[in-house]
């Protein structure tokens, strides 16, 4: 565990691969980092993108056509890509005093960053290094608190029951595009109420959802 000051940014930068294919399109999700590696002596960085929403096919058919990127597999509603260090903005603003905790969230044409540092006065020099390379920038939240930087928490808040419905839910397909299955027949499996196995899944997936991202909309 770690005392560190965290900041919420909303950010829009031109250019920009996943936000560009937002424009018009009634869908959200979120993406992060997997590794770096150097191909053809060029650094490039693997990413995974995790898409939601109406329009959440209809944004992957493009995705599948970007030129900037190399899309490695798409699996249901992730997308896993490759893209030039030089492509990517947050290689470019970014420096080694803060980092993402978070995945980046991203609706609507903006990225929401959940960053961290040591020093507040880091956090404070990100809009001018945002701005700088000709993007827009807000803060939207900024405190100081405890962050587990080596262990996993998306699961560790679920009560057995959570637990157990969301695995159930993500074994069976019903987090597929489109749905495998139903609350209805995850119930059965589980010889559980409907109702009762309902609550237990919304409340397991708004924990999950708290833990990675810090929804600021």
């Amino acid at each position: 565990m770690s005392d560190l000051w965290i900041g919420v940014f909303k950010v829009r930068h031109e250019g920009s691969v996943v936000l560009d294919a937002t424009i018009g399109r009634r869908t959200w999700g979120y993406a992060y980092y997997l590794n770096a590696f150097v191909k053809n002596n060029e650094p490039a960085l693997t990413r995974v993108m995790v898409v939601y929403g109406e329009d959440a096919q209809d944004y992957l058919t493009q995705m599948r056509t970007e030129p900037r990127i190399k899309v490695k597999r798409v699996d249901g509603n992730k997308l896993f890509y490759s893209v030039k260090v030089v492509d990517t903005y947050h290689a470019v603003v970014l420096t080694d005093d803060f980092f993402f905790i978070k995945p980046i969230y991203w609706k609507s044409g903006f990225e929401y960053w959940t960053v961290a540092s040591y020093d507040k006065k880091v956090l404070a020099k990100l809009p001018l290094l945002v701005k700088k390379h000709s993007g827009q920038i807000k803060l939207m939240s900024l405190r100081k608190g405890t962050v587990d930087l080596f262990l996993p928490t998306a699961l560790s808040g679920l009560t057995s029951k959570q637990l157990s419905a969301f695995i159930e839910a993500s074994a069976s397909g019903y987090y597929s595009v489109p749905r495998k299955t139903s609350v209805k027949k995850l119930a059965q499996t589980l010889r559980v109420p409907e109702s009762t196995f309902r609550e237990h899944l919304r409340k397991a997936e708004a924990k999950i959802l708290s833990s990675i991202i810090e929804k600021p909309v």
